[in-house]
């Protein structure tokens, strides 16, 4: 990176800090990395270590986890859709300095699905933030007696959109947080990034695509070949998932009759004409050979996105699940080499004093850090992610 763009970047974290308000910095500190021109392999990738830590105290697990329980922080958070507002269920675990704002799919799927980051994850190193959505147990419309069952108006994509915004708010979720995405719950981050893009950190984007005609013809091609696409491998199951749980018109309402977007509100549905917005945010794609999405439409999101791309063999829709200590694996390295200087918040009035008196010596020593750092500062590792495949099995 040439030295006068990295002491902008440090200038511009400096001159946030010196703001009377808490201010954000949108310029791009992320080089993309490009998997395809790497020649990595699979047996690249280092296994996670089956340990989970929880402060002081670690807890050994295993393939056959049984003591999957965590001490999460339950709470409600209102939220307001179509002048209504009902009350979504929320948790958080952990107290590291890397936030994971989690966004599940379905729509309706519970924040079950994203729980292994809470079971295999360092908590002294990450928090998990989840919620439960309206039309997830136990949130409200889940029940058929509820009025809002079978209320049509919030079952919209700026519905769900507009809750994630209000969580995020509500639960205070800093700049510098990761969302972390899986299937349906990338189409709601897409759509969060290009209204607010500098309210994360970066944002992984797990087993799903930009544009639902995309996923459609997937969706075709998984029944003409059904040995060929799957959810996960039920040896594989996940002891705390849970299924059937949700609103089941929501499927209808989104997917349509048919399940594959045709005649529901996601059929025209497609945002890759507006991903070279989002450039500037670092960005993480997954997918397998045996996802419900095309792998070589996830790269061509990714690259669209200028962001890093992960193909996983041998992995269903759940790459997580199939491929859980290569996902998490690329995943650590990836967070470890984005940079955290998307947003600067401060508390306190005291803090923004103390932060105006020191402006001065913080710039010139940023000026002089910049130009050491531009001198010895070798170029990052490459990251040991799998080499993508030419397309997907057949």
């Amino acid at each position: 990176m040439p030295w006068h763009r990295m002491i902008f970047g440090l200038l511009s974290t400096v001159f946030a800090c010196c703001r009377a308000t808490p201010g954000t910095f949108d310029g791009s500190l992320h080089e993309p990395f490009d998997v395809a021109s790497q020649g990595i392999t699979t047996n690249a990738l280092p296994e996670v270590a089956h340990t989970v830590s929880l402060g002081a105290e670690k807890v050994e697990v295993s393939d056959t986890v049984t003591s999957w329980a965590r001490p999460w922080r339950m709470s409600w958070v209102s939220v307001t859709i179509q002048n209504r507002t009902y009350a979504v269920r929320t948790r958080r675990l952990g107290h590291g300095p890397t936030q994971l704002f989690c966004v599940q799919g379905g729509p309706g799927g519970l924040y079950w699905d994203l729980n292994f980051l809470a079971v295999y994850l360092d908590m002294s190193r990450y928090e998990i933030i989840q919620y439960d959505p309206l039309g997830s147990k136990p949130s409200p419309c889940f029940w058929p007696d509820e009025e809002c069952y079978a209320d049509h108006s919030w079952m919209t994509v700026e519905g769900f959109v507009s809750t994630m915004d209000q969580v995020h708010q509500a639960l205070e979720v800093s700049s510098n947080a990761v969302i972390v995405a899986h299937s349906f719950g990338v189409v709601c981050t897409l759509e969060f990034l290009l209204r607010w893009p500098s309210r994360v950190r970066g944002a992984v984007l797990s087993d799903w695509v930009a544009s639902q005609s995309q996923a459609a013809a997937r969706l075709h091609w998984c029944e003409q070949n059904v040995n060929m696409c799957r959810a996960f491998k039920p040896s594989l199951r996940e002891p705390w998932r849970e299924e059937g749980n949700n609103n089941h018109i929501l499927g209808h309402v989104f997917w349509g009759p048919h399940g594959n977007g045709s005649g529901g509100i996601l059929e025209t549905w497609d945002v890759r004409s507006k991903l070279h917005m989002l450039q500037h945010i670092p960005t993480l794609t997954f997918a397998g050979d045996y996802d419900i999405i095309f792998a070589t439409d996830a790269l061509a999101m990714s690259q669209a996105l200028q962001g890093d791309y992960v193909h996983l063999s041998d992995a269903g829709h759940f790459s997580f699940v199939d491929r859980r200590s290569a996902w998490l694996a690329a995943f650590e390295q990836w967070v470890d080499q984005i940079p955290v200087t998307r947003g600067i918040n401060f508390p306190s009035k005291s803090s923004l004093q103390v932060g105006s008196v020191l402006c001065p010596v913080a710039i010139f020593f940023s000026v002089l850090f910049g130009i050491c750092f531009s001198v010895f500062k070798k170029r990052p590792t490459q990251l040991q992610a799998p080499l993508l495949d030419s397309g997907c099995s057949s």
